[in-house]
C-alpha cells in the first residue's frame, strides 16, 4: 500500500510539474506578445489607413510626411482619349490641413490603447486573424472656383465642332474629317473631385466626360479638287479618266470616268473571267498556268490571253472575242468590247460604236478593237468582288458557272503581283490590292481594288497623253491618284 500511494505521489508531482511548465509558456507567451504590442505602439498599427493609403508600420510623422506629399502629385487628365497637361495642385489651391489631419491621427490613436485592445491584439495573433482597418481622414482643401474655371478653360480649349477633311496637296494626302466633341462640365465635376481627394497615386487621374458628334462624311469634290491637281501637269491634250468606289458606303467618284480608252486592261480581265465561266470547277494545270500569266505584267501576258481566247473560240482567237465581249454586254458593260487578239498580228481591228465612243466632247484616240471605260471597268471588278461572297450580277447571271471559289482564284491571280501595281505604289505595305494594268503606246491604265482596314475600295485610272513615249512617264501621276483616293476613304 506504501508502495501504491508512492507512485500516486509521483504521479501528481509529474503532472503538477507538466502544469507549471505550460503555464510558464503560456505567461512568457503572453509577456512576449505583450511585449511585441507595446513595441509596436511606437509606430503606427497596421491595419492603418488615411484617405485609403497604408501607413502601418510608420511613424507618427513619418504618416503625415507621407500623406502630405500624396497630393503634391499631379493629376493626369484625358479628354475624349487625348492625354491633356496634368492638372497641378497650385492650379486648384489644393493642400492638406496638417493640423486638422494630425489632430484626426491622434484621435484614432487615442482609440487603440487600453487592456481591451491588448486583448484584441492577443486573440487576432492567436487565431491569425488578419489586423482591423482603422481608417483616418486627412483634411483635404481645394478651391472649388478654380476646378471650375478649369473645367470652362479646357471646354474652350478642347470641344469643337465636327470638321470636314482638307486637301493637303503639297503632302499629297487628306487631313481627315474630324469628330466634334463637347465637354460635358457637369459630369466631368464629380470624377474631377474624386481625383483631386484620392490620395493614392493610381487614383490621381480623370477621363473627362465628352461628348462626341459624328465627323461628316467627306464631300467627293474635295478628292475630286486633289485629284485634278495631282494630275495638273499632264500635256493640254491629256486626259485622265478615273472612277473610284467605296464598297460599303456606295460613294462614287467620276471624272470622265464615261469616256472611252483603249481597253486592253479590261480586255485581259474579261478574258479570264470568260475562261473561269467556261471551264469546269477545278481547273487544270495548263488552264490554270494561262490564267495566271494572262493576269502578270509582262511579255508572255498577251500570248496567254491570247491561247485563251483560242479556247474560247473553238480554236479562233477572233472568235474568242466574242464571247468576251458578250460577256460585257450581259452584264450591262454597253461600251466595253474585245473585236481582236491582244497580239498584235495581221488582223484588222473591228471598231464597235458605242455610248462613250460616240461622244465628241472628250478625245482619246482608243483602240478601235478594244474599248472600255473607267466607270464600266471598275463595275466588272464590283461584279467579281461580290461574286467571291456569292452576290452580285455575275452569281444572278450565271449560277451555275461562276461559283463564289472562281471569283476568289480570279481575284487571287490579280493579287500576286503587287508590286507592280502602279496604283498601289505609295500605299501602306499591308494593303491587299488586286489590279490589272494596261500599256497601249499612249494610253496607260490600271483597275485595282484595294482591301483596306476601314473599307475596301474600287479604283480605275486612264491616263491618255500622245506626248508620252514609255509608261514610267505615267506611274508619278498613277501613284499620286492612288495615294489620294486610298487616303481619303481609309485615311494614312
Amino acid at each position: 500500500m506504501r508502495y501504491n500511494g508512492s507512485v500516486k505521489q509521483q504521479q501528481r508531482t509529474g503532472f503538477g510539474c507538466i502544469l507549471l511548465l505550460l503555464l510558464s509558456v503560456a505567461v512568457l507567451s503572453v509577456a512576449w506578445v505583450y511585449s511585441t504590442w507595446r513595441s509596436s505602439e511606437e509606430v503606427l498599427p497596421l491595419g492603418l489607413v488615411v484617405n485609403d493609403v497604408p501607413m502601418g508600420g510608420m511613424t507618427r510623422h513619418q504618416a503625415l510626411s507621407a500623406i502630405e506629399q500624396a497630393y503634391t502629385t499631379p493629376i493626369t487628365v484625358t479628354y475624349a482619349g487625348r492625354l491633356l497637361p496634368p492638372l497641378l495642385p497650385e492650379m486648384i489651391e489644393l493642400r492638406v490641413d496638417m493640423e486638422a489631419t494630425a489632430a484626426n491621427l491622434d484621435a484614432a490613436l487615442a482609440r487603440e490603447t487600453g487592456p481591451m485592445i491588448f486583448i484584441r491584439y492577443l486573440r487576432d495573433q492567436l487565431l491569425g486573424r488578419p489586423h482591423e482597418v482603422t481608417k483616418v481622414n486627412a483634411v483635404v482643401l481645394y478651391s472649388r472656383p478654380r476646378v471650375n474655371t478649369y473645367l470652362e478653360r479646357t471646354a474652350q480649349q478642347y470641344d469643337h465642332a465636327p470638321r470636314d477633311p482638307v486637301a493637303l496637296p503639297e503632302s499629297g494626302t487628306f487631313r481627315p474629317a474630324l469628330e466634334g466633341t463637347t465637354l460635358n462640365t457637369s459630369a466631368s465635376l464629380p470624377l474631377v473631385i474624386d481625383a483631386i481627394l484620392a490620395a493614392q497615386i493610381e487614383r490621381r487621374q480623370v477621363d473627362l466626360v465628352v461628348e462626341i458628334e459624328p465627323a461628316p462624311q467627306a464631300s467627293i469634290e474635295i478628292l475630286s479638287q486633289a485629284l485634278r491637281q495631282s494630275i495638273a501637269g499632264l500635256d493640254s491634250s491629256a486626259v485622265a479618266g478615273i472612277f473610284a468606289k467605296d464598297l460599303s458606303t456606295g460613294q462614287e467618284l467620276c471624272l470622265n470616268c464615261q469616256a472611252a480608252f483603249t481597253g486592253d486592261s479590261m480586255a485581259k480581265i474579261g478574258i479570264a473571267l470568260a475562261s473561269y465561266r467556261d471551264r469546269p470547277q477545278e481547273l487544270t494545270v495548263e488552264d490554270a498556268t494561262h490564267l495566271v500569266q494572262a493576269l502578270t505584267p509582262g511579255e508572255n501576258a498577251s500570248t496567254a490571253a491570247d491561247t485563251l481566247l483560242a479556247q474560247l473560240g473553238g480554236g479562233s482567237a477572233i472568235h474568242g472575242t466574242n464571247a468576251v465581249t458578250s460577256l460585257f454586254l450581259s452584264l450591262g458593260l454597253d461600251s466595253s468590247y474585245l473585236t481582236i487578239p491582244l497580239t498584235p498580228g495581221s488582223e484588222t481591228a473591228v471598231p464597235l460604236t458605242t455610248p462613250a465612243n460616240s461622244r465628241t466632247d472628250v478625245t482619246t484616240v482608243p483602240h478601235p478593237g478594244m474599248q472600255t471605260t473607267p466607270m464600266e471597268a471598275g463595275l466588272l471588278l464590283e461584279a467579281i468582288y461580290y461574286c467571291t461572297q456569292d452576290g452580285g450580277a455575275l452569281r444572278i447571271l450565271y449560277p451555275r458557272d461562276m461559283t463564289s471559289a472562281k471569283c476568289q482564284g480570279l481575284l487571287a491571280s490579280m493579287t500576286r503581283h503587287r508590286a507592280h501595281s502602279l496604283l498601289g505604289q505609295d500605299l501602306p505595305l499591308g494593303v491587299s490590292v488586286a489590279h490589272q494594268q494596261g500599256m497601249e503606246t499612249t494610253t496607260y491604265s490600271e483597275i485595282a481594288l484595294f482591301y483596306g482596314p476601314r473599307t475596301d475600295l474600287l479604283l480605275t485610272a486612264f491616263l491618255y497623253d500622245p506626248a508620252w513615249s514609255t509608261h514610267e512617264d505615267a506611274a508619278p501621276y498613277l501613284a499620286a491618284i492612288g495615294r489620294l483616293t486610298y487616303r481619303f476613304f481609309n485615311g494614312d
